[in-house]
């Protein structure tokens, strides 16, 4: 039997914006959470439960991801790409329009030697990272917004959701197409893949969570719980157990095994849950909401 115990709950009455984003820290000691409305990402310190910096941005952000330990990459409202220092708080790099339109999503390889990023221009582009700076290095036009987009560099791939309800998958060394599932009946909000790339999960706009094996390229297993649209998605590492939050606020744990209901959180959010992330450890979920609330959960067995 697994538990999850509410261990944190916050919402700063004061902030204007929702939770856009969650990033843990490798230590599982700090999580960041963006408030992109706002232009502030606060830094949690989960020990003692309370704000330990708060970080001014320059541009409302939609999206955030962690760079080393250090440095936030963060993709704008306004299509700008922007690299701020944690230590010093200050910004070091911004890539002016760097789409046209709001950045949906970026994703940076693990060493950040490359950066993907997509947005409401419908480019697919690749950047090379440099000394705190980032360079254009290809980019694919794919002809609707892209929403989300995950590198495997494993795999050599890059996958794409968009205003379209497939899913695409393109080569990352030359943005060549290569495969593509399709199942669901309207735009896949958001995207994750099993730690040994041999599964991933998809939310969509049609209340559908689709699992997908990648090796032999199908659907292995369509779940239809959620009473709204699925907005995050994400794998236990370990397990491959799936977590799914939705636009009603629900949040619910699906065994790998069998994808049967493990356990639902229902009232702790009153809104769309923008961010779903595990703690390296896998031993803590966090949950960010338009409502913006932060909750924290400890995973138990």
């Amino acid at each position: 039997r697994i538990l999850l115990l509410n261990i944190f709950r916050t919402k700063i009455d004061s902030n204007p914006s929702d939770i856009r984003e969650l990033v843990w820290f490798s230590n599982d000691f700090y999580i960041a959470s963006l408030y992109g409305l706002a232009k502030k990402i606060y830094i949690w310190f989960l020990n003692t439960q309370k704000c330990s910096q708060i970080v001014p941005i320059c541009s409302s952000a939609i999206c955030m991801s962690l760079n080393g330990e250090t440095q936030i990459i963060l993709g704008s409202k306004k299509g700008n790409i922007e690299i701020f220092d944690l230590l010093t708080g200050n910004l070091i790099f911004t890539k002016p329009k760097a789409h046209i339109g709001p950045i949906w999503s970026i994703d940076p390889v693990k060493n950040f030697f490359q950066l993907a990023s997509g947005g409401a221009d419908g480019l697919l582009k690749i950047w090379d990272c440099e000394l705190n700076e980032i360079r254009l290095s290809k980019y694919l036009h794919i002809g609707d917004q892209i929403l989300g987009l995950k590198i495997l560099l494993e795999k050599n791939l890059i996958a794409v959701s968009s205003l379209t309800s497939k899913l695409l998958f393109f080569l990352l060394d030359t943005l060549q197409f290569s495969f593509s599932f399709e199942g669901h009946s309207l735009p896949i909000i958001s995207i994750d893949f099993h730690k040994d790339l041999s599964l991933m999960a998809t939310g969509s706009a049609d209340n559908f969570l689709k699992i997908w094996n990648l090796e032999n390229k199908q659907l292995q297993k369509s779940l239809n719980y959620h009473r709204s649209a699925i907005t995050s998605v994400v794998f236990q590492k370990f397990t491959g157990n799936i977590f799914s939050g939705s636009r009603c606020g629900q949040i619910c744990f699906w065994s790998k095994k069998n994808y049967k209901l493990l356990s639902e959180l229902k009232n702790y959010h009153l809104g769309p849950i923008w961010a779903l992330k595990l703690s390296n450890n896998e031993k803590f979920l966090a949950s960010g909401s338009q409502d913006r609330k932060l909750n924290i959960w400890k995973i138990e067995e």
